[in-house]
């Protein structure tokens, strides 16, 4: 029973592998509006380049929607995420870094811009 619940939680957390060496993904709790201007697809997803970008994200509230934007300088074949984390602003970007297959870790806390 042991080997078999630690089986199911290794497959919980696994190191991002990416399609190409240079993409890069980010994850978001709330909609990602635009990237770099444009319009995205999946409002939760975005696979892009490593390099600079300008994210524009929602914070959903039940008083109002101000849009966060950040500006990401995103290294290759890594993950990002953006949640809410009760600092200073709505949301955070961070990157993951993976330890072993059952723990990751966010690190490299980014604050947006501005949250309008």
């Amino acid at each position: 029973m042991l080997a078999l619940l630690s089986m199911v939680i290794s497959g919980c957390i696994t190191p991002y592998e990416s399609d190409s060496p240079d993409s890069v993904e980010l994850l978001s709790n709330y909609p990602i509006l635009r990237l770099d201007g444009n319009p995205v697809q999946d409002p939760y997803r975005v696979l892009m380049s490593a390099g600079e970008h300008e994210i524009e994200i929602q914070f959903k509230t039940y008083s109002n929607e101000p849009i966060c934007r950040f500006v990401l300088d995103a290294i290759d074949n890594t993950r990002y995420e953006v949640t809410d984390s009760g600092d200073e602003f709505p949301l955070t970007l961070y990157r993951w870094v993976y330890v072993n297959k059952l723990w990751s870790r966010r690190t490299a806390p980014l604050n947006p811009l501005s949250c309008n």
